[in-house]
């Protein structure tokens, strides 16, 4: 800051420190920071200054906490973003824009439209929607003295925020082993894609955005993705299909395998800016984790299987008679009865699965295998559940004997 005391010629010198020897081109830029100066825009409604939807105005705060209000023709139902930028940004000499809200005609303050620093680094950034079509008036200022540039853009999605089966055509398309590339223009807004699914397939879906921190480009620049859900043909979410962090870094990912063949809906979402939505198949599951399943083994046999994804289980059925102790064996990689390096096998309680407690092993058997000793109360069929601890996959080999 300098202020003379004589006016008169004055020279500036630039340059770059002593200590290093560095070439390249730089900007001086002189502003005039006398506070007081005539207002070029008043905070009223007889303002006749504009701007224009998908364009920008450059102007100044001539004063401390000066406001300046711009009159904009918004349409109903569209959505809109107001970006007030300043120093950090390089788009003007204003420290700390503050958009003081979008105005109805008479000056009335629409509620929730003021920001101060939701842009990038203290710019403004606000949202809105209108539901009458009409002139508003943005509301642009700051507690500094220095330029700015106002910017309002149109950025309503073609693609719909919900499922309308009346509009499946302007969904987004995504295919299996695929990707397809999309904009979150703002907070809430949601973009559906059209997916085939097999019954039985196992697909799984990553919804990438920003860099991870990791030096490595990211995706898109939507910094937090949220896949809000896989929806069946009818158009509703499928229950615990929706996700905001399993993926790498704070991508999301869901893995979901199909109970029927057809058209299904992937709900992708987050805070603001543009992502990547990835589908790839992980295979069929061999056998189901329930009574429906159509693995069996016979006391004193063997079966093979594979569990081909993290959280994967299999059942098998298997004729016991009560009061005879059964040893049951899951072996993997380190008895080369598979390649699964880490086995689990559990008994399920009952038809539905669901797990009283013990009987189940872990490390029990030879080398990181399972092994328990099981000793049914009824006679029956009885169902035993092949997996592994944690996210491991492979084959692996289940061996049923009678003690």
């Amino acid at each position: 800051m300098f202020t003379p005391t004589a006016t008169g010629t004055y020279y500036v010198a630039a340059g770059g420190p002593s200590l290093f020897v560095r070439e390249g081109t730089y900007t001086v830029r002189v502003t005039d920071m006398t506070p007081g100066q005539a207002d070029d825009h008043p905070a009223t409604t007889a303002s006749t200054a504009t701007v224009a939807v998908d364009g920008s105005v450059v102007a100044r705060n001539e004063q401390a906490d000066d406001r300046d209000w711009y009159k904009v023709s918004l349409t109903a139902g569209k959505v809109y973003r107001f970006d007030l930028m300043g120093a950090w940004t390089g788009d003007g000499t204003l420290n700390d824009p503050e958009l003081g809200g979008i105005r109805k005609a008479d000056g009335t303050l629409i509620s929730g439209t003021s920001d101060d620093d939701s842009g990038t680094y203290f710019n403004s950034r606000a949202f809105f929607t209108p539901a009458a079509t009409a002139d508003y008036f943005v509301d642009a200022g700051g507690s500094g003295i220095g330029t700015y540039t106002l910017s309002v853009i149109n950025i309503t999605d073609s693609r719909p925020d919900d499922f309308d089966a009346a509009t499946t055509g302007t969904l987004g398309s995504l295919d299996i082993g695929g990707s397809a590339t999309g904009d979150i223009g703002h907070p809430g807004d949601r973009d559906w894609f059209a997916v085939t699914l097999e019954a039985n397939t196992i697909c799984q879906f990553d919804l990438k955005g920003g860099p991870t921190g990791d030096g490595l480009p990211g995706f898109g620049t939507l910094n937090d993705p949220y896949l809000h859900g896989i929806h069946n043909p009818s158009g509703t979410r499928i229950s615990g299909t929706a996700d905001d962090d399993s993926g790498v870094h704070n991508y999301s990912r869901v893995r979901y395998r199909a109970t029927q063949t057809g058209t299904h809906y992937v709900s992708a979402g987050g805070d603001s800016g543009t992502y990547t939505l990835f589908a790839a198949s992980l295979g069929s599951d061999d056998y189901t984790a329930n009574a429906d399943t159509t693995g069996t083994v016979d006391v004193g046999g063997s079966v093979t299987g594979d569990i081909e994804r993290e959280g994967d289980r299999d059942w098998f059925a298997v004729t016991l008679q009560a009061g005879t102790a059964y040893r049951i064996e899951l072996k993997g990689a380190r008895t080369r009865d598979g390649t699964l390096r880490d086995p689990h096998v559990s008994i399920p309680r009952g038809p539905t699965g669901r797990l009283g407690g013990p009987p189940a092993d872990d490390d029990g058997g030879i080398g990181g295998n399972s092994r328990l000793i099981f000793t049914p109360t009824t006679s029956g069929v009885h169902y035993i559940s092949a997996g592994a601890y944690r996210d491991w996959t492979g084959t692996y080999t289940l061996y049923v004997t009678a003690d």
